[in-house]
Order: C-alpha cells, then structure tokens, then sequence
C-alpha cells in the first residue's frame, strides 16, 4: 500500500481502503454489504449504528429480525476484527469496543438520569481518546464537567432523585424509587395526601 494511502495513527481507514483487506474479502457479501453501511454510518454521524446497517444490507421488515440479525453481526468475531482493522485500532486496543458498550449502556439508561449523563461523558472522552490516538493524550488538568441537575417535569409526581418504575404494558409511572432504596407506589401517596 502507498504510504498516501496510511491512516494516521487512530484514524479510521477509508471505506475504500478496508474494502480491498482480505479480512474484509473473507466475509460473505451481505456482511460486506453490512460492514461497509455500518462503517459509512460511524465516518458520517461518529456513532456506530447497527440497526440503520442492518435495514440497508437486509431486506428484513419485522423489528425483532433486524434487532436479532444486527446482534448477530456485532458479536461476530470476523465482523469485530474488520472494524478493529476499520478503526486502525491496533494502537488503541479496547477503545472501540469500550465506545459501543458504553453506546449500548447509554440506551439502556434512563433518559436525562445522572447514570445516562455520566456516560455520555465517558463516552466524549473515550471518542478523543480514539481520534487523538491514545488515552495518554488528554490532558490530565481537564476538570470535571458537573452533571447537570434532573428536574422532574411540572406535573411530574416523582419527586427529583428518584427513579420512576413504569408498568410494563401502560408504560404509565406507577411507583418510584428513593435514593435509599425504598419503592412508593403512587397511589399510596395519592391517598394519603
């Protein structure tokens, strides 16, 4: 390959250049197909997206088959190794992978919640980390960005710092957690005010 053609050090490969890999050319063509809407999608919004990936190489309609066959490619060792090699991560070795499972824990998060908040922090530094080439580049005086408070909405009945409990099929708020541990059901607050 020309030395033009390099990345540099923590830059992502071009779609073009990974495409010519012979760990790329080793996969099947729906893979392929997969890898590049995949790797497109990372070079485009810096967020990786399995789920758009799989909708452009699949012809699936139904939402759990998308959601089954994207976990399928994700956790596919051969799939792993040409985004690693996408990634030009041999000199940063975990931060890939830490990026998607810090994604995968910020959607599982509550929305606006300081464990959310935290994350996406975690995640902005592990994204400079990446680009900049190693975790040792950041420097170390940058203070601590301060989550910002969650206030509950006004006709909110869970008072702020505690943690909504949702009934699974009204997705209605039905109890709330205290920062202690206990759970209050809200109707037992409703009457007793």
């Amino acid at each position: 390959m020309p030395e033009t053609n390099k990345p540099k050090r923590g830059q992502p490969l071009s779609v073009d250049v990974l495409a010519q890999t012979a760990v790329f050319r080793a996969l099947t063509p729906k893979m392929q197909a997969w890898l590049l809407a995949y790797c497109r999608g990372f070079l485009n919004t810096g967020v990786f997206d399995g789920m758009s990936a799989t909708r452009a190489a699949y012809t699936l309609t139904h939402y759990p088959s998308i959601k089954a066959t994207t976990h399928r490619l994700t956790h596919n060792t051969k799939v792993q190794s040409v985004v690693h090699l996408f990634l030009n991560s041999g000199t940063v070795p975990d931060l890939a992978f830490d990026l998607a499972e810090i994604q995968k824990q910020i959607e599982a998060c509550e929305p606006g919640g300081i464990a959310a908040q935290r994350l996406i922090v975690l995640k902005a530094r592990i994204k400079r980390a990446l680009f900049a080439g190693s975790e040792d580049d950041e420097p170390e005086q940058e203070p601590e960005p301060q989550a910002a408070p969650v206030v509950p909405a006004a006709d909110s009945r869970v008072p702020a710092g505690c943690r909504a409990i949702r009934n699974k099929t009204t997705k209605r708020v039905v109890a709330y957690l205290t920062p202690d541990g206990q759970r209050v059901n809200l109707a037992d607050v409703e009457v007793s005010q």
